[in-house]
């Protein structure tokens, strides 16, 4: 250990327990052909790099590996794969496409077969190896073999990637592998603007000779390979120099080094990329160490200090290699601070400063004793125009389209033409990486280039491009394109200060809503809300006023829970006269405060606030009416029909709306409106605050409520409930799993808000009434993971599992359609206020179910004669609002009631009659209970009164009450 390395110091960054087994830590690695499978860590690597896999996929594919040459049952594989989940084949056939694309498989090079009528098998070779073995020099040492098998077949290799990534390190290890087949030297042209005179100094050639000359004298007829290595300040003369050897010295292999291309004839390029980085959720070092990154800056530290990384620094390690973009170079430059400074502190200090990583070797080149010098060595290399465009291409925090840089970077002498060309430059120098995301391309800066071009931003050049940044953020929102939170926090940072453009930072603000929403920081978003609010005049445009007040309703109800958004929603409604030709506007604020009557219980309130918005929009002096706005009508009016207790109605409506609606194969790109709606809804736009971007201009470019639900999805949940109160218990089940398939593909903002939806208001709920708990409890299971950053549904998700499934303390701060919906599942909700609400007209969707449950206790404490009274008004409610599922219930009830006191005919009669309404859904539940109970009715069993339920609603097997499937 370095003397001045203290151990309190080695304690503080440390911890100073035992080094773990680097074997052990890691675990063990699967390969096949040019893919490192890791299992402990969940991650493939492909040529060292991380392959984008999902989550099933990746499970398919461990299974398989792990398997590799047997076949493994389709039935199997879904066991393994969703263990608590009833799937179809279907759903096993679309992840294992997902998989195949990922490995390339294809039929000329098959890595997977899948065996006619029974499953797959995986069928390459496969080797197994320690992960840490595979990850300590970051596949480093393959690339190696690799470019020295290539040689004899490649006379120019250009070894190409940015500054610090170890091109040089690859490229002198190449020389050691091959000197006992070639006559090698290495060349550095790093401070050489004259290559030919630097070779000619290296091989003691004459200055000023023909070098090619030379080279054949020297090397005596054998076969000679050169590296020129950084060849950046030099590259025209080093290419001119390469082609001139080439042609004049047979057997000649030249290895190059450069940030770019050396572009002449005959170059093989390869790119050396960075040492792949852990992922944000890696937590432990047994996770960690098995990405190469991580386990390279574990094996600096301990050859430099002689410790091992603590456990509890391995988050700060993983965050650290994230940051420094996994380049060997500046890994190896903060390694050596690790002997002043613990890991934390110098994570926190190279947000400020890039000077801190410099390094302690006074031997080593200028341009590697620190990170700064080392992006300095590579600014020098841009013309004024490329420095320019990098310099406004870091105020990204993400990757970003090609279009969005043009739109940064063009300005102040800076037109479109010159930026694509700098990009591409600049692409070709290693100082941006370009990938197709969605079919459109990307640039991305590497963090450590942008921090250091950031700061080269001048003050006034830095004003121009936080505008651009602004407008471009808005603009991508309202083309449904991927924005990182981020960037738009950055750009109302600037928006709202002192020198920034407040309108059109309100403007972001309200398109950006979906992003706060689904990155779970509705607090932060309230609060710019609310600061945008007080920051209107009182002559403020009423389109900016409703949006706001929109927009804040929403995050309100997801915050606090219903009632919370009321105020603001009846505000912004309250200007829809003032706003005469924008229907879409209109339509988000309307399904935003019917929303809230739906969920304060006021169902009527909600029925009649539909009527008046359809008003509007059948109003032929209304301009720009649209579509959207009328899908926005429909499934708030079908919700409220529904909980009403019209169900028919509620159900033509809502099959009408998802008939309407894209099929499920378009909602890969975020866009769930009818797609022949969407570009209109941007023409209702005013003042740029609405218009098309899903959140303020009619729902029409993602077709979501309020609340940024699915209008598919939303029309499906009414469907389903609605279809198990008509009778069709089979057909609802399958229609709630329809939504949740539909709910888990979605790729727009607001997608976790759908899938909890569908889970917590469709699913959970219609697989309880027909009994099927495996269903409900890998649902909920879904729901808990989707609903961590909207407590909305996390309340409700806790309510299933504490309340209902473990039949714990209630919940009290519930909507009243969800009290409603667990009242039907447990009757311990169905407390006297519930069930007096009921009594006096309201929860009318299940005031049959109530008033039966009421009867079951009176039935319970001696009152058969009060229960019975019970029983016929839930007979004849639910008869009357044409709910067979309820009547069942009711009529099972209330024969078991009849045939204890000896009307056996007459209960017998009941019930046939109420079974007979059924035409599918024998096996669910209810049922089940109604046939076994008619059966006794019947005299195929000894007839005997059910037992009163459990404390958590379930009787003994075969004698299940009615009314409590599970």
């Amino acid at each position: 250990m370095d003397p001045a390395y203290t151990p309190q110091q080695a304690a503080r960054v440390t911890g100073t327990q035992d080094a773990p087994d680097a074997a052990a830590v890691a675990g063990e690695c699967l390969l096949f052909g040019s893919f490192r499978l890791l299992p402990v860590q969940r991650v493939l690597l492909e040529d060292g790099l991380p392959v984008k896999l999902g989550s099933r996929a990746f499970d398919l594919l461990a299974v398989l590996v792990e398997q590799a040459g047997t076949t493994v049952p389709k039935a199997e594989l879904i066991r393994r794969v969703w263990p608590a989940t009833v799937v179809e084949d279907s759903n096993l056939r679309v992840h294992m496409t997902a998989l195949r694309k990922a490995l390339r498989d294809r039929p000329e090079a098959r890595l997977i077969v899948s065996v006619a009528g029974q499953g797959y098998v995986f069928v390459a070779p496969v080797r197994r190896a320690t992960a840490q073995a595979a990850a300590d020099d970051g596949g480093r040492a393959a690339l190696v073999r690799m470019l020295a098998a290539a040689l004899p077949a490649r006379r120019l290799v250009t070894l190409t990637g940015m500054g610090g990534v170890g091109k040089s390190t690859v490229a002198r290890a190449v020389l050691a592998a091959v000197a006992s087949r070639y006559v090698t030297c290495r060349v550095d042209l790093a401070d050489a603007p004259d290559p030919a005179a630097a070779l000619a100094q290296a091989w003691c050639l004459p200055r000023g000779g023909d070098p090619a000359a030379g080279l054949r004298t020297h090397a005596a007829g054998r076969p000679i390979l050169l590296l020129l290595d950084n060849c950046d300040h030099a590259i025209d003369a080093t290419a001119m120099l390469a082609g001139q050897l080439l042609r004049d010295v047979p057997g000649l292999r030249l290895l190059a080094t450069s940030r770019e291309a050396l572009r002449t004839a005959d170059e093989w390029v390869h790119c050396v990329p960075p040492l792949a980085t852990p992922p944000v959720h890696v937590r432990t070092a047994r996770e960690a160490l098995g990405w190469p990154a991580t386990a390279w800056f574990a094996e600096r530290v301990a050859t430099l200090h002689g410790i091992a990384l603590a456990e509890a620094d391995t988050p700060a390690v993983a965050e650290l290699c994230r940051r420094l973009d996994g380049l060997p170079l500046a890994l190896d430059l903060a390694a050596q601070q690790l002997d002043r400074l613990p890991v934390r502190e110098l994570l926190r200090q190279l947000d400020d400063d890039l000077d801190v990583l410099a390094g302690h070797d006074k031997g080593a080149a200028a341009r590697h004793r620190s990170l700064r010098a080392c992006l300095d060595w590579s600014h020098a290399t841009l013309t004024a125009v490329e420095a320019a465009v990098l310099r406004r291409m870091a105020i990204f925090a993400a990757a970003f389209p090609l279009a969005s840089a043009a739109r940064i970077a063009t300005g102040a002498g800076i037109g479109a033409g010159n930026v694509e060309d700098a990009i591409a430059t600049l692409g070709a120098k290693s100082l941006l990486a370009t990938m197709m995301l969605e079919g459109v391309l990307h640039c991305r800066l590497y963090p450590t280039t942008r921090r250091h071009a950031r700061r080269l931003l001048a003050v006034d050049e830095e004003k121009m491009v936080l505008a651009a940044l602004v407008a471009d953020c808005r603009a991508r929102l309202q083309a449904g394109a991927p924005v990182d939170l981020a960037e738009v926090r950055h750009a109302l940072d600037w928006a709202f200060g002192p020198d920034g453009d407040a309108h059109a930072g309100t403007a972001l603000l309200i398109a950006s809503g979906p992003l706060w929403i689904d990155g779970g920081q509705l607090t932060e978003h309230r609060t710019l809300l609310e600061q945008a609010v007080a920051r209107l005049p009182a002559d403020a445009d009423a389109e900016v006023a409703m949006a706001l007040g929109a927009a804040l309703g929403t995050t309100a109800v997801y915050l606090d829970g219903p009632g919370a958004g009321r105020a603001a929603y009846a505000r912004a409604f309250a200007l829809a006269g003032r706003i005469e030709d924008n229907p879409g506007l209109l339509a988000t604020t309307f399904s935003g405060l019917a929303l809230e009557e739906i969920l304060a219980g006021d169902y009527p309130a909600a029925l009649a606030l539909a009527a008046r918005f359809r008003q509007g929009l059948d109003d032929p002096q209304r301009a720009g009416s649209n579509d959207a706005a009328w899908r926005t009508h429909d499934r708030a009016a079908a919700l409220a029909l529904h909980l009403s207790g019209e169900q028919a109605p509620a159900a033509t409506l809502a099959a009408a709306l998802q008939a309407r609606c894209i099929p499920m194969g378009g909602a890969g790109n975020g866009s769930d409106g009818d797609k022949g709606h969407n570009g209109q809804n941007g023409q209702n736009g005013h003042n740029g605050y609405t218009g098309g971007n899903g959140y303020t201009g009619g729902n029409g470019n993602n077709g979501r409520t309020a609340l940024h639900t699915d209008e598919n999805v939303a029309a499906g949940v009414t469907l389903a409930r609605s279809r198990w109160l008509l009778g069709y218990p089979d057909d609802a089940l399958q229609r709630a799993r329809n939504g949740v398939l539909r709910a888990r593909v979605l790729g727009n903002p607001g997608a976790q808000a759908s899938l909890c939806y569908v889970l917590a208001f469709a699913l959970i709920p219609v697989a309880w009434w027909c009994g099927e708990r495996a269903t409900v409890l890998a649902a909920l299971k879904e729901l808990e993971a989707a609903s961590c950053a909207l407590p909305h549904w996390q309340m409700l998700a806790r309510e299933y599992r504490y309340g209902v499934l473990d039949a714990g303390p209630l919940g009290t701060a519930l909507a009243a359609p969800h009290l409603e919906t667990l009242a039907t599942l447990d009757p311990r909700y169905a407390d006297e206020r519930l069930l007096r609400h009921a009594e006096g007209g309201g929860a009318r969707w299940c005031a049959a179910e109530l008033r039966r449950i009421e009867g079951e206790r009176l039935l319970a404490a001696g009152d058969p004669a009060g229960a019975e009274m019970r029983f016929r008004a839930a007979l004849l409610l639910a008869r009357n609002q044409g709910a067979p599922a309820w009547e069942l219930r009711a009529a099972t009830s209330l024969a078991a009631s009849w045939a204890a006191r000896g009307s056996v005919p007459q209960a017998r009669e009941l019930l046939g009659f109420a079974i007979g309404k059924f035409s599918e859904g024998h096996g669910t539940a209810d049922l089940l209970a109604a046939s076994r109970l008619l059966d006794t009715l019947r005299g195929k069993a000894g007839w005997h009164l059910p037992p009163a339920p459990m404390k958590n609603g379930s009787g003994p097997e075969g004698a299940l009450p009615v009314g409590m499937p599970l």
